[in-house]
């Protein structure tokens, strides 16, 4: 447009009119979006509202003026496009304060969003356009570069990190508002049997049958016994050292490096069993190396093993357990304890749970049925208990 041409009609911010035909003060209309026009803090602005009919405008200007008046009305001043926002989110202390792994994540989550509401205004994005993204995402419409549909629990990351950008964007002043987006619920996983004593014997006996697990079985076989007796995380075993193994007062700590999924270290009293394996393997230890499980390519570096998976998957299958993975001796270990006895805020403290054992008694105490009908044999009302 050249200067000194005027907009077209349709395009010029024309005044609303009452069932009176009279203008209604501070509201406007362009084209088919309604503004209202009002002073907060001085400045005047002209705010967008989500109006469909004269009526539905003169509401929402009314609606603005309360909040207004009790104080509660936030001012944008000039949403930037997503695209932008992203990136000056990326720039923020906030962010770069996050893991590398975590950045590297939301770079990917990030991708689809700018690839799908990049050019819109942060404050014109609405929640249906958030769940349309997301819902291709879950059905695999090739958004931001994916190869195949994500999990439920992907896509709540995906929310989760654009969610982190309206709110830089509104504690910035950028957006009023946050869109809600609730969470999609998955469904009830199934529940997974707890290995038995003789799955873990089979599960040892093939790491040592070198038919099966030709190169590092011994090492291997430590790694499960040792996330059978401490519930650790797949990934903090790996990086165990020892000078986080104190033989003299039986005490393992976990998580000193700082890289757990809390952040946080903690400390496991051992168990007999726990400490006559860390003798067991500290009389079999690598000289060269400080960690418990060395990677066997570490040349003259000091570096940890950074997977079993590749052998473990070879034994699962010999042992006739192919659907079980490292996890599961997290729930073994925790299951162990409290058919064991071990009060939950004592297990929470052991797996790094922050919650006091409220995870542990609904999700983790899958207690089997013998350990069920023995306690329930020594449970008596009117004669003397039978001892445990």
């Amino acid at each position: 447009m050249q200067s000194g041409e005027t907009l077209p009609r349709k395009r010029r911010f024309l005044k609303v009119l009452d069932g009176r035909k009279q203008p209604v003060r501070g509201l406007w209309k362009r084209g088919e979006v309604y503004y209202a026009q009002i002073v907060h803090q001085g400045k005047q602005t002209k705010e967008r509202l989500e109006a469909r009919t004269n009526a539905e405008a003169i509401a929402a200007l009314n609606a603005l003026k309360v909040r207004r008046s009790e104080g509660t009305l936030k001012v944008v001043r000039h949403a930037p496009k997503l695209s932008e926002a992203i990136e000056q989110y990326k720039e923020s202390s906030t962010y770069k304060r996050k893991s590398e792994s975590t950045r590297k994540n939301e770079a990917t989550y990030f991708k689809a969003w700018q690839e799908r509401l990049g050019d819109m205004r942060a404050d014109r994005i609405k929640k249906a356009d958030i769940i349309s993204v997301r819902d291709d995402l879950l059905a695999d419409k090739k958004v931001g570069g994916s190869e195949a549909p994500v999990s439920i629990r992907t896509a709540n990351l995906y929310v989760i990190a654009l969610r982190q950008v309206f709110k830089f964007l509104e504690e910035r002043g950028k957006i009023a508002d946050l869109p809600a987006v609730k969470r999609v619920k998955p469904p009830p996983a199934a529940k997974r049997d707890l290995l038995s004593d003789d799955d873990c014997r089979r599960l040892l006996d093939a790491c040592t049958n070198p038919a099966i697990c030709e190169k590092n079985g011994r090492l291997l076989s430590y790694y499960l016994r040792l996330l059978m007796l401490t519930g650790a995380r797949e990934r903090e075993a790996y990086r165990l050292p020892w000078k986080n193994v104190d033989l003299d007062r039986c005490v393992l700590a976990i998580g000193t490096d700082g890289l757990s999924k809390n952040k946080r270290a903690r400390t496991l009293e051992m168990s007999p069993e726990l400490a006559a394996l860390l003798r067991e393997m500290r009389e079999n230890r690598q000289p060269d190396s400080s960690y418990l499980f060395p990677s066997p390519q570490r040349g003259n570096k000091d570096l940890h093993v950074r997977t079993f998976k590749q052998s473990f998957h070879k034994v699962r299958e010999a042992a006739g357990l192919p659907a079980i993975g490292f996890h599961d001796f997290r729930h073994l270990f925790i299951s162990k304890c409290v058919m064991a006895g071990v009060d939950y805020m004592t297990i929470a403290e052991w797996v790094g749970h922050q919650d006091g054992g409220v995870l542990i008694g609904k999700v983790y105490g899958h207690i089997n049925d013998a350990h069920k009908k023995l306690t329930a044999d020594r449970l008596t009302f009117f004669a003397e208990p039978t001892a445990a």
